[in-house]
């Protein structure tokens, strides 16, 4: 469904942000894409009805700040589907600010210092996503959403020789037990590369890159629907 595919979208590349601008405190749910990517960010406009689509130099950024439209469109998806990555502990928090800003019975003094509160919160070293349990299976739709931002195939050159290969690669700063549970789920024989600030999950197996290729074959909604359908019809798998 889009909802599963937004939430995957946005456990990549998007953020749930409480705002101190000009002495007030409000609320940015964004999405960011390269420039090149720019039809996936009018397609969740389209879909969703709300929000705005602007560019920062090469970067496009879907963004809803309306408090009004958070609470009927954003978080009834978040709410039913949510986050799968540490992303979730800055949702918990943006539903609360949301919570506490709406709030009639609270004076604005008050609104504020625990929004200011929320707002520096820091992700514990120590903290597990309260969704995760230990048979948790991934939906297809999400991980298209998560894979379409975060997932990239890319030419590599075999063995120093001129044949040209393809592969497959994932790359995380936290959430390993996850990029395990996508590595068996796309089948990657290969494990999990720990690097002293992120994770990264790799393969060059042309097997594996053709079968991640069809599985997702139809599904992405922005650039890497062509370029998975010019991988599964290329020689180079």
């Amino acid at each position: 469904s889009f909802c599963r595919w937004l939430v995957g979208m946005t456990d990549g590349d998007g953020c749930f942000s409480i705002v101190l601008q000009n002495g007030k405190y409000n609320l940015n749910f964004s999405i960011a894409q390269g420039k090149y990517n720019l039809r996936i960010l009018y397609y969740i406009k389209k879909i969703l009805g709300v929000g705005s689509v602007n560019m920062h130099k090469t970067i496009g950024v879907y963004r809803i700040r309306d408090r009004r439209k958070l609470a009927e469109i954003i978080f009834p998806i978040f709410d039913q589907y949510p986050c799968l990555t540490s992303k979730q502990f800055h949702y918990e928090r943006f539903r609360q600010a949301h919570r506490i800003l709406e709030d009639p019975k609270l004076l604005t003094e008050h609104k504020y210092s625990i929004c200011e509160q929320l707002r520096s919160a820091t992700l514990p070293e120590t903290y597990v996503n309260p969704v995760w349990t230990a048979n948790m299976a991934i939906d297809i739709d999400w991980l298209t959403g998560f894979i379409e931002a975060e997932g990239s195939f890319f030419l590599y050159n075999r063995d120093g020789k001129q044949r040209i290969s393809i592969a497959f690669g994932l790359t995380q700063k936290l959430d390993r037990p996850l990029l395990e549970v996508i590595r068996r789920r796309l089948h990657i024989p290969t494990q999990i590369i720990e690097r002293p600030h992120f994770y990264r999950l790799e393969t060059t197996h042309s097997r594996a890159v053709l079968g991640i290729s069809q599985l997702f074959q139809g599904r992405f909604k922005g650039m890497k629907s062509l370029e998975v359908e010019a991988l599964v019809e290329s020689r180079l798998l």
